[in-house]
């Protein structure tokens, strides 16, 4: 029985170590199209707020730059009064800007897209790998259940046999007995009567005393 069971004990093992194996992957998988779900929708709010003041950016930016210039200049004392700042901005760059952000949005999607793909025909391979082994353990199970059967139907059947051979024995013994006993019964008749019949001789031989 040891020696059935221990195919079977391995068999479990393997499948245990699938379904752990399947279990750590489809969480990996969430994570990752968690964390990707997050990551896009953070670039793109980061997106829509540049968007929103993309104009207010450029400028403030571009005052930035104008003030360190100045304060470079006044540093090398080259600096000159002036009352007007006067801020140009091209009508191209937004749209170019707004573009190469679209195609790295783009980007981004596509290359998720990918990974959930294959991702997702590694999980399948998986799935599929612990159903076949699911599918042997269960004829694996079913196989030895059979055999467990048969030996048991077997030895229902011996044990049936040598009571049938017990109750024959026993009836033997038993007639055994009975044919002893009435062949010593038999012998104790004829002894008593043999012993009868030379007491009776004995008695016929003595003389008659007067």
């Amino acid at each position: 029985m040891a020696d059935e069971a221990a195919p079977l004990v391995q068999v479990q093992k393997h499948v245990i170590i699938a379904l752990i194996w399947f279990v750590w992957l489809f969480n990996q998988f969430l994570n990752l199209i968690i964390m990707l779900n997050f990551l896009i929708a953070v670039i793109s709010q980061v997106y829509e707020a540049v968007v929103s003041n993309q104009e207010q950016l450029n400028y403030k930016h571009k005052a930035e730059l104008n003030h360190e210039f100045f304060m470079l200049r006044k540093f090398a004392r080259q600096t000159q009064e002036y009352r007007i700042l006067v801020f140009s901005l091209d009508k191209d760059e937004a749209h170019q800007a707004a573009d190469e952000w679209l195609d790295f949005v783009e980007a981004v999607k596509a290359f998720t897209l990918q990974q959930n793909q294959h991702l997702q025909s590694k999980v399948d391979k998986l799935q599929a790998a612990v159903d076949n082994e699911s599918a042997t353990q269960r004829s694996f199970q079913s196989e030895v259940q059979r055999m467990l059967t048969w030996q048991a139907d077997r030895i229902k059947h011996n044990q049936r046999s040598m009571t049938e051979v017990q109750q024959q024995l026993q009836e033997m013994n038993y007639s055994l007995v009975q044919q002893q006993n009435h062949a010593q019964g038999k012998r104790i008749q004829s002894l008593i009567a043999l012993e009868l019949k030379e007491g009776a001789n004995e008695s016929q031989r003595e003389p008659d005393i007067f």
